[in-house]
């Protein structure tokens, strides 16, 4: 557990899952962990045999609506102040 940190505020939001040929991408938004912007991030797994093989991860802080290049969320429809 993070100091300063309450494991009941910790939030994870699926946007999108995909899976083939044992391949896994799960892309989603973290935020209650303490820091000032949300993350958003993306996991591939490749699972073989029943187990997993590779794990790899993209992430980032969420960008504000006063620093979005085309004016859009990264995430979803809104920005996390808005919504």
């Amino acid at each position: 557990m993070m100091v300063g940190h309450r494991v009941d505020e910790l939030a994870h939001g699926v946007g999108l899952a995909m899976s083939e040929c044992g391949m896994v991408m799960v892309r989603g938004r973290y935020t209650g962990y303490g820091q000032p912007a949300p993350w958003i991030v993306a996991d591939f797994v490749r699972m073989e045999d029943g187990q997993l093989r590779e794990h790899c991860d993209i992430v980032e802080d969420e960008v504000t609506r006063e620093n979005a290049a085309r004016g859009l969320p990264v995430f979803g429809d809104v920005f996390p102040a808005d919504g």
